[in-house]
């Protein structure tokens, strides 16, 4: 099953409202992604916030939340690069106490793969999201 021009009208459409766009960009978008490909099922889109999975990662990676471990033979990039950031809370001009993840080193792709992984344990429901962090909403709406 190829797409007509009339569902990649409808997609572009659907793109451009997504994600703001305007509909050129949307329609080149449309026309990269659907050259000779077939729709064969449904991709699900999730989203989430970064700050409080990584809340929740480093609830995870200090054993708080379930064990965590790395094998022996683990480079020392994997480890400076999932130390790349770091949480430090702030006090703003309000006198509120603001958390933040600072960069400390510019490499930070493992850490990123771990929070994809992370995501992906808790959507699959092998992990449970942290009260208050990551999937809450997902729960409270069930």
């Amino acid at each position: 099953m190829s797409l007509s021009g009339r569902e990649k009208e409808d997609i572009a459409k659907e793109v451009a409202a997504t994600f703001k766009l305007a509909d050129t960009q949307a329609v080149k978008i449309v026309r990269r992604s659907t050259g000779r490909a077939r729709v064969r099922g449904h991709l699900s889109l999730f989203q989430w916030s970064n700050p409080s999975l990584k809340d929740h990662l480093a609830l995870f990676t200090h054993g708080v939340i379930g064990p965590w471990s790395i094998p022996k033979e683990t480079g020392r990039d994997y480890i400076d690069q999932m130390t790349a950031e770091v949480r430090e809370e702030r006090e703003d001009s309000r006198g509120r106490i603001k958390v933040l993840w600072v960069q400390k080193r510019r490499n930070n792709h493992y850490l990123d793969c771990e929070l994809m992984i992370d995501v992906a344990a808790i959507v699959s429901g092998f992990l449970k999201a942290a009260q208050g962090g990551v999937g809450q909403e997902r729960e409270s709406a069930a």
